[in-house]
Protein backbone atom coordinates (compact mmCIF):
# COMPACT_ATOMS: atom_id res chain seq x y z
CA UNK A 1 0.00 0.00 0.00
CA UNK A 2 1.80 3.32 -1.21
CA UNK A 3 0.96 6.74 1.22
CA UNK A 4 0.05 9.54 -1.03
CA UNK A 5 1.12 12.71 -0.37
CA UNK A 6 -1.64 14.15 1.34
CA UNK A 7 -1.36 11.60 3.86
CA UNK A 8 2.41 11.95 4.14
CA UNK A 9 1.87 15.63 4.57
CA UNK A 10 -0.85 14.81 7.85
CA UNK A 11 1.96 12.39 9.09
CA UNK A 12 4.12 14.87 8.71
CA UNK A 13 2.10 17.31 11.26
CA UNK A 14 1.04 14.88 13.39
CA UNK A 15 5.00 13.74 14.39
CA UNK A 16 5.43 17.66 14.45
CA UNK A 17 2.47 18.15 17.44
CA UNK A 18 3.53 15.37 19.51
CA UNK A 19 7.74 16.27 19.10
CA UNK A 20 6.18 19.61 20.10
CA UNK A 21 4.39 18.11 23.16
CA UNK A 22 7.08 16.52 24.00
CA UNK A 23 9.72 19.30 23.98
CA UNK A 24 7.13 21.43 26.28
CA UNK A 25 6.96 18.78 29.30
CA UNK A 26 9.89 19.45 31.09
CA UNK A 27 9.35 23.36 31.03
CA UNK A 28 5.54 22.16 32.19
CA UNK A 29 7.02 19.80 34.60
CA UNK A 30 9.67 22.75 35.87
CA UNK A 31 6.41 25.17 36.32
CA UNK A 32 4.76 22.69 38.54
CA UNK A 33 7.66 21.67 40.53
CA UNK A 34 7.81 25.25 41.86
CA UNK A 35 4.83 25.69 42.22
CA UNK A 36 4.44 22.98 44.54
CA UNK A 37 8.22 23.86 46.43
CA UNK A 38 6.63 27.37 46.84
CA UNK A 39 3.07 26.06 48.06
CA UNK A 40 5.12 23.94 50.74
CA UNK A 41 7.35 27.06 52.01
CA UNK A 42 10.92 25.48 50.82
CA UNK A 43 13.49 27.04 49.15
CA UNK A 44 15.67 25.19 46.11
CA UNK A 45 18.14 24.66 48.65
CA UNK A 46 15.69 22.57 51.15
CA UNK A 47 14.31 21.03 47.81
CA UNK A 48 17.49 19.75 46.85
CA UNK A 49 18.86 19.01 50.42
CA UNK A 50 15.26 16.41 50.74
CA UNK A 51 16.01 14.93 46.75
CA UNK A 52 19.38 14.48 47.38
CA UNK A 53 21.18 16.70 44.32
CA UNK A 54 22.31 20.42 43.88
CA UNK A 55 20.51 23.77 44.04
CA UNK A 56 22.01 24.59 40.59
CA UNK A 57 20.17 21.40 39.53
CA UNK A 58 16.79 22.36 41.19
CA UNK A 59 17.14 26.07 39.04
CA UNK A 60 17.99 23.39 35.92
CA UNK A 61 14.80 21.08 36.69
CA UNK A 62 12.48 24.77 37.15
CA UNK A 63 14.11 26.00 33.99
CA UNK A 64 12.97 23.37 31.88
CA UNK A 65 15.57 21.73 31.57
CA UNK A 66 15.17 17.48 30.64
CA UNK A 67 15.45 15.59 34.13
CA UNK A 68 15.77 11.98 34.72
CA UNK A 69 12.99 9.79 35.52
CA UNK A 70 14.39 9.01 38.82
CA UNK A 71 15.16 12.19 40.06
CA UNK A 72 11.66 13.67 39.14
CA UNK A 73 10.63 10.57 41.25
CA UNK A 74 12.41 11.69 44.04
CA UNK A 75 11.70 15.24 43.26
CA UNK A 76 7.29 14.65 43.53
CA UNK A 77 8.01 12.09 46.87
CA UNK A 78 9.83 15.14 48.65
CA UNK A 79 7.50 17.59 47.53
CA UNK A 80 4.11 15.10 48.46
CA UNK A 81 3.02 14.91 45.08
CA UNK A 82 2.46 12.03 42.57
CA UNK A 83 4.96 12.75 39.83
CA UNK A 84 1.25 12.63 37.23
CA UNK A 85 0.38 15.64 39.12
CA UNK A 86 3.46 17.01 38.06
CA UNK A 87 3.02 16.31 34.44
CA UNK A 88 1.42 17.64 31.53
CA UNK A 89 -2.16 16.19 31.70
CA UNK A 90 -1.54 14.72 27.63
CA UNK A 91 1.67 12.76 29.41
Amino acid sequence: MTTTPKRKAVQKKQAARRKLRRDETPVYFGKQVKAAREAGGLTQRDLARLVGIHQPDVTSVERGRDVRLSTANRIARALNVSLHDLLPPDC
